[in-house]
């Protein structure tokens, strides 16, 4: 059901818009006695550290009792798992690279598992299982590692370029004189091929279909070949394609780029067929993890269109929109580019239904029937700065502005039955900064006294948003669903589990010269202390990770930098 006056969607319980506050059908014997108007974020109080509190922007909208119960389900019950999804490891793997002594150091959530000569840290190829738990890296000198739960080990010598499966039970690499090697599980490795373009090559998810390019021979031509299971080899006919995606079944998607016009096959028992010859070259190819469904985008004359196909079925228009992306942060992605016009987003779930599609100016619902239904209506303009839709697939905040408008935080619940929506914050310049994995906290700020300032507002589910700090400062939301961030140009430490922060107490924060900087590294969040800003050579930092009670934990000193997987 959408509003008369502005068509923004609303719940069969809802008695005045989520959008322009006007009574709804049927409801507007009741509006003067329940309406309450919007009112903009008072502006933070300059006292240290009293219990700050905002004048809240709720629309001018109130819910029934019922449906206020129900609300209050979906934003306090705890995170339902999509089953679609695969959750990432518990511990992120990361580098720390040091200068005394020079080297570099692997670690797996807090345990140290590799340490490298720093020459050799220059690396030449890496690859990273769906869930993150399984790590295959080649160093600057061509050896190949790889690093899991249980520790680290040597694979080969003078590899160029390697691959994962997405469940990470299948590497495959090839070496600097184009011999293309096979591992599965515990298995010796075997070798599949020679002549291999280096990074041509792609595994299915499970490991049970390789693709590889030949290099080219003397006359510049060169073939894709596809193995399945490690038995009859599959050739495809030499054209100048490249390999996108393929499937543990043996489906294989490529493209043919024709001047500007880019089209779309998949190779299936010998055969290629035609998907479609307008792909759109600004536009991702989206795949559920193992490739058997399609999202994509095609150029038509007046509109762009997006593309549901299922393995062995026919693509089906699901509407005259431009898809950007799944509103999924929680669900990993990775990108295979064996192009230059195409990139691959290879979603972490086992379907692509039930999922909200971002697209240029909209939100979609692509239904259990791949089906897409707009959220927000058709005709009206809005520009889309953010969204996030929580663990359980049934929940979503948005942060849209329209021509003119101030932007608007929303909250929709129960996406899949009758959407009911809520206005979280308004105001111009609002920038919406991460949401918790249940939706339950969330981080965003508004403009502060100056240009470049803002202010930064913690926002329990439920609840009124709270006043964090002021200024440009580092922040984050943590897997535990708490807030850290740095204030008072950065040298001093707050956190946050929604309500009034409190300072943490940092070794060397009463340096002078400190400088801390908060990271989200997947599952673990780093704090960086940086110390003598004044001298132009590089600072060295000591780095801690951050209990779920705001406890600091020194894990590395004198540290160069850190790059995390």
């Amino acid at each position: 059901m959408f509003c008369p006056k502005c068509g923004f969607p609303y719940g069969p319980d809802d008695r005045f818009c989520g959008r322009c506050g006007a009574a709804l059908p049927d409801r507007e014997a009741h509006a003067e006695q329940e309406a309450v108007p919007a009112e903009q974020p008072a502006a933070a109080a300059a006292a240290p550290r009293p219990r700050r509190r905002l004048l809240f922007v709720l629309a001018a909208v109130l819910v029934l009792a019922a449906a206020a119960g129900t609300l209050a389900f979906f934003l306090t019950r705890p995170p339902q798992l999509d089953p679609s999804f695969v959750l990432n490891s518990q511990n992120s793997f990361f580098f720390m690279a040091r200068s005394d002594p020079a080297q570099a150091e692997l670690w797996r959530g807090t345990e140290q598992v590799l340490t490298l000569p720093q020459e050799n840290t220059a690396f030449r190829s890496a690859a990273m299982s769906a869930d993150k738990s399984v790590l295959l890296l080649a160093d600057a000198e061509g050896t190949l590692y790889r690093a899991d739960s249980v520790g680290c080990t040597t694979l080969a010598e003078q590899v160029g370029y390697c691959a994962l499966s997405g469940d990470g039970s299948t590497a495959a690499w090839v070496t600097a004189d184009g011999q293309l090697w096979l591992q599965r599980s515990e298995e010796a490795p075997t070798l599949a091929a020679e002549g291999v373009s280096p990074s041509s090559v792609l595994l299915s998810y499970g490991g049970h279909a390789l693709v590889w390019q030949t290099a080219s021979d003397s006359d510049g031509n060169f073939h894709l070949c596809l193995m399945l299971d490690g038995g009859v080899l599959q050739e495809l006919p030499a054209e100048d394609m490249a390999p996108a995606l393929v499937t543990d079944s043996g489906t294989l998607y490529y493209t043919v780029l024709d001047g500007s016009s880019l089209s779309l096959y998949a190779w299936r028992d010998g055969a290629s067929v035609l998907l479609t010859d307008r792909l759109s070259l600004l536009a991702s190819l989206l795949s559920n993890r193992d490739g058997t469904e399609l999202l994509y985008t095609t150029e038509e004359d007046d509109s762009p269109v997006t593309w549901f196909c299922r393995e062995g079925e026919g693509p089906r228009n699901i509407g005259a929109f431009s898809l950007q992306s799944l509103c999924s942060p929680a669900f990993s992605s990775s990108s295979y580019n064996g192009t230059n016009y195409l990139s691959v987003r290879l979603y972490n779930v086992d379907t692509l239904r039930k999922k909200c599609l971002r697209s240029d100016q909209n939100i979609w619902l692509l239904d259990g029937d791949g089906e897409a239904s707009a959220l927000f209506p058709e005709d009206t303009f809005l520009s889309l700065s953010a969204a996030y839709t929580s663990q359980d697939g049934n929940s979503l905040v948005v942060q849209i502005s329209g021509v003119s408008e101030q932007n608007t935080l929303y909250r929709f619940d129960d996406l899949w039955g009758a959407p009911a929506s809520q206005v979280l914050a308004q105001g111009h310049m609002l920038s919406l900064l991460g949401a918790s994995s249940d939706l339950s906290l969330m981080l965003y700020t508004l403009p502060g006294d100056t240009q470049l300032a803002r202010n930064y507002y913690a926002l329990r589910a439920g609840g009124e948003p709270v006043f964090l700090t002021h200024g440009t400062e580092f922040a984050v939301i943590t897997a535990d669903n708490t807030i850290l961030c740095s204030a008072d140009d950065n040298t001093r430490l707050l956190f946050s589990d929604g309500g009034d922060p409190i300072s943490v107490e940092v070794p060397a924060a009463e340096d002078d010269n400190v400088f801390l900087t908060v990271t989200g590294v997947g599952s673990q969040t780093c704090i960086t202390v940086c110390v003598d800003l004044a001298s132009s050579a590089p600072s060295s930092a000591d780095v801690y990770t951050v209990s779920p009670d705001g406890t600091l934990n020194l894990l590395a000193e004198d540290i160069l930098y850190l790059y995390a997987y």
